[in-house]
């Protein structure tokens, strides 16, 4: 069983009348790349500026490697969690020991060899950060996150801003240092991201979490059903008088149906075709995070 390096119990957090968290809890398992995935004031960065002794709780507990919220536990951790701040016209290999220098890293110079070679910098390291693409800046600011070597990397939004090719660049990063080993949390609302890094999954809605686990488990593997019949309201009738299908969605000329998992689209045709509804289009799509995702927070 995977050590819990995070364990988050009954967390809640109030600006004024605005409730950012209700009664967060939730455990990160070491090795995991775990997903907070949420809308904006979903309340994602408000967990993480918690976790980080950043913000303070008005409710609930939170610890780190079974050691509470001890200092200690900081050293552990590296984190990028708002647009990185630099020296603009300081090298990366600048602004790099100077962040080495404030977290006391030990073999610094070594260190920033690894960390600018580990994040694609190697040789635009002399060059000012005022010239680097938004894409290299935020692998810099990865690359700073990781300079004392953590155990847990904490990442907000790391590809805000970024174009595709900056998004998959910053995707690759992250899935290669997962591939090291390193627990990664990443709170993000770009759905196609997260479901291509993350092992497991928090959704989050109004500070309230609304689903977790693997990505597997939310997914479940489950099918959604598209169907359609020259009398709609008769097929919708049909579906959801069976106790193992429903319809998610009405176009105006097919129906999106979700059947349970041990269910097959046979048993659906085969269904529908003994209670007199004859089908003229059945096509079946495996659910995305996106997918589950709109079910969830709009149920």
């Amino acid at each position: 069983m995977s050590e819990i390096v995070l364990k988050v119990e009954n967390l809640s957090k109030s600006y004024g009348n605005v409730q950012a968290l209700k009664g967060l809890s939730l455990e990160v398992t070491a090795g995991s790349v775990y997903g907070f995935l949420g809308p904006n004031g979903s309340g994602k960065t408000t967990t993480l500026g918690i976790l980080l002794g950043i913000l303070t709780a008005d409710s609930g507990q939170f610890s780190w490697f079974g050691n509470g919220q001890d200092d200690a536990n900081r050293m552990r951790l590296g984190a990028l969690l708002e647009t990185p701040n630099f020296y603009p016209y300081l090298s990366a290999r600048q602004n790099l020991k100077i962040t080495g220098l404030i977290k006391n890293v030990n073999n610094l110079e070594e260190r920033i060899d690894q960390v600018i070679k580990r994040v694609g910098l190697s040789g635009r390291d002399h060059d000012k950060f005022k010239t680097y693409s938004l894409g290299m800046k935020q692998r810099l600011a990865i690359g700073s996150a990781l300079l004392s070597d953590p155990e847990i990397l904490v990442l907000d939004e790391p590809t805000n801003g970024l174009d595709p090719q900056g998004i998959a660049d910053i995707r690759e990063l992250i899935s290669s240092i997962a591939h090291d080993g390193k627990t990664i949390i990443i709170a993000s609302h770009i759905l196609d991201e997260i479901e291509k890094i993350c092992t497991h999954v928090a959704i989050m809605k109004h500070g309230k979490l609304l689903s977790t686990g693997t990505l597997g488990e939310i997914l479940g593997g489950q099918m959604s059903v598209t169907v359609a019949s020259d009398n709609l309201n008769a097929l919708t009738d049909t579906i959801n008088s069976l106790a193992w299908a429903k319809v998610s969605r009405n176009t105006g000329k097919e129906l999106i149906v979700e059947i349970e998992k041990d269910k097959t689209t046979a048993e659906l045709n085969k269904a529908l075709f003994e209670k007199g509804i004859v089908l003229n289009m059945l096509k079946t799509d495996q659910k995305n995070l996106e997918s589950i995702f709109l079910e969830t927070v709009q149920s």
